[in-house]
């Protein structure tokens, strides 16, 4: 509860900022109160200090290097000269202009963050409205649309949100990888943005307008060379977040320099403030970034964040799109049992709920407070009232598109990164260990192989601080034999095949018409469904009885051996199906449990097994009295 009650009141003191006598508790200072009473009462220790760091660096420097060059370039008239040249390019058309100028947010949204484009899109498009002397309703629209737009645009790279560098350094994305899942997605919440926000202020924005009252883009320049240099540092960032990225350049690094460039070019201009644009940079988001996350780390140390791993561990059963629905919690996420896409899911749904749920309220990010401190400075008075109504009516659609696609991008298989990189695990029956297998030496291993095959691998140990993660940094590898599980399969079958268990005399016959059939498999699967459809579609009279097991894990083989064990003579089943959908031969290997087979073939009931799809028909227990193709 001490833990609960410090985050609360600090997260009330970051949206209060109050002043104590001149001074005003920003949201830096706030972050650091809570972090310092968190100490007080025990909820966090020094030790913690490094490991949040670990965290948030990364993330902090980049984002205040980006909002570095944007002010500079702001300074310099580039944007101004883009709304212009867009404005102009819209041809008088209100509608046109609209699209236009939300197309405009999402871009600057996608490279200068989210907190870029409301800090500086925002007046550009305010002064463009007054130039053309828009209606104040006009005006409303335009604007709500450009702020609306900074956040649901902010996601399609790693760097155009802070909430977005935290995670990807977290969970070791890959900048390329980020953007080849999130660029597609980020399109349909674009396109879902610009349809909501179309259909709520249609009616208020004007079918034309005087393209004569706006000025030339080429006045908006105020600094040539900067303007010029501006195009480089674009190409500049590019390069190094997509190239670089994957060398283990850290992308604040890449931004650090383009800024730093940038600025010395400004500086030797002297056209542009340099010294005010270095004032306002926001500083005060390290000591925020470091404060808040600690305050944070508070929670996982009570053990919060193990309830939440509890529920996401429930989600993850219902597979990709059960994950989908995960909001919130990447340190609960880290501690779940999901693998694979199902994990990815979790980690990329989390990033959309962090980007696209704070729009429901005028709180809910740094971005919409800079947005509303910008439209107070120019005597533009947004409601709460009216945000929590806007929020509510134009958020809950754009994000549940924006899950949709994020389920349908992620059941493209994903075992090979964009960026060329290869991750994977080892494991045995007592140990799994992560590795990675970087795009340079990927490309020099020759051999191919897969889930399932026994290899042997060279490389170096190597410690990944945040998340205290150890992994094998992998230089090289080669197959072992056909692979361990793949040998082991054949070892288990040579020996109940010269035990007789296979016999066709053994087999029981199956009745022609089954009155009462027991059906083993997991209650939360997508196999169950399949085969519950097909009964009821071919034998709508028939009673189907389930016995919910584990069909993956630790515990798979040992409940399905208890299930099967449980049928009796006196149980009056008159069939088993034993079922679960496809997967990798690591993810069907308690099917191949020997007490599992033992049991079958002691078992007074004949035993259908449906396990897996046609191409797993290798993995099959075919040790089962019949074998059918599972349906689905």
């Amino acid at each position: 509860m001490t833990a609960a009650a410090i985050f609360l009141a600090t997260l009330i003191l970051v949206l209060w900022q109050p002043t104590i006598g001149r001074f005003q508790l920003g949201i830096g200072w706030s972050a650091a109160a809570g972090a310092l009473v968190a100490f007080a009462a025990g909820v966090i220790q020094p030790a913690d200090v490094p490991v949040v760091w670990a965290i948030v660096w990364n993330a902090t420097f980049t984002f205040i290097a980006l909002i570095i060059i944007s002010l500079l370039l702001d300074e310099a008239g580039f944007f101004n000269w883009a709304a212009l040249h867009l404005a102009r390019w819209a041809g008088g058309s209100g509608p046109r202009l609209f699209v236009v100028m939300v197309l405009l947010g999402a871009l600057v949204a996608a490279f200068f963050a989210n907190d870029g484009a409301a800090l500086i899109l925002t007046p550009i498009v305010i002064g463009i409205l007054l130039a053309l002397r828009m209606p104040p309703t006009a005006t409303l629209a335009f604007v709500m649309a450009a702020g609306f737009i900074a956040d649901t645009a902010s996601m399609p790279l790693v760097v155009s949100n802070l909430v977005n560098i935290v995670v990807a350094d977290y969970f070791q994305l890959g900048f390329a990888d980020y953007a080849a899942v999130m660029v597609p997605v980020t399109l349909v919440s674009v396109l879902a943005s610009l349809g909501v926000l179309w259909l709520y202020f249609r009616r208020s924005i004007p079918k034309t307008y005087a393209c004569d009252a706006l000025n030339s883009p080429s006045k908006a320049i105020i600094d040539r060379s900067v303007f010029r240099a501006g195009w480089w540092v674009l190409a500049w960032l590019l390069f190094g977040f997509f190239v670089l990225d994957s060398w283990g350049v850290p992308i604040s690094l890449v931004a650090a320099i383009g800024a730093f460039i940038l600025w010395l070019i400004a500086r030797r201009g002297a056209k542009i403030n340099t010294r005010t644009v270095l004032i306002h940079a926001p500083w005060q988001v390290v000591i925020f970034s470091l404060g808040m996350y600690l305050v944070v780390y508070g929670l996982k140390n009570v053990g919060l964040t193990d309830v939440l791993t509890h529920w996401f561990d429930q989600l993850a059963h219902l597979g990709l799109w059960g994950a989908t629905a995960v909001l919130m919690g990447t340190l609960a996420i880290d501690g779940t049992q999901a693998s694979g896409t199902t994990h990815l899911a979790m980690v990329y749904a989390n990033i959309i709920g962090c980007d696209l749920g704070p729009k429901f309220t005028p709180i809910g990010s740094l971005a919409t407070l800079l947005w509303l401190h910008v439209l107070a400075r120019k005597q533009i008075v947004i409601s709460w009232g009216y945000y929590f109504k806007v929020g509510l009516i134009l958020t809950t659609p754009v994000l549940l598109l924006t899950l949709l696609a994020l389920a349908l991008r992620l059941s493209v298989s994903l075992t090979r990164a964009a960026s060329g990189h290869v991750y994977f695990s080892l494991k045995d029956q007592q140990a799994e260990v992560r590795c990675a297998l970087f795009r340079g030496q990927a490309m020099r291993v020759k051999t191919a192989f897969a889930n399932g095959d026994a290899v042997v691998v060279r490389g170096s140990v190597s410690l990944y601080a945040p998340r205290g993660d150890y992994q094998l940094i992998v230089t090289g590898v080669e197959l072992a034999g056909d692979g361990q599980l793949a040998v082991l399969f054949e070892a288990l079958k040579k020996k109940l095949f010269a035990e007789g268990l296979f016999d066709a005399a053994r087999k029981r016959a199956i009745p022609t018409l089954s009155r009462r059939i027991l059906v083993i498999s997991s209650a939360a699967g997508a196999a169950l469904q399949d085969v519950l459809s097909t009964l009821i579609r071919r034998l709508p009279l028939v009673e189907i009885n389930l016995v919910p097991v584990a069909v993956q894990g630790e515990a798979a083989a040992a409940e399905l051996t208890a299930a099967v064990r449980g049928i009796t003579s006196d149980s009056e089943f008159d069939v088993v199906l034993l079922v679960r959908g496809g997967g990798s031969m690591s993810d069907l290997w308690a099917f191949n449990d020997e007490a599992l087979v033992r049991a079958i073939a002691a078992c007074p009931v004949p035993v259908i097994s449906g396990v897996g799809h046609e191409p797993s028909a290798n993995c099959r227990p075919r040790w089962s009295y019949s074998k059918n193709s599972f349906p689905g």
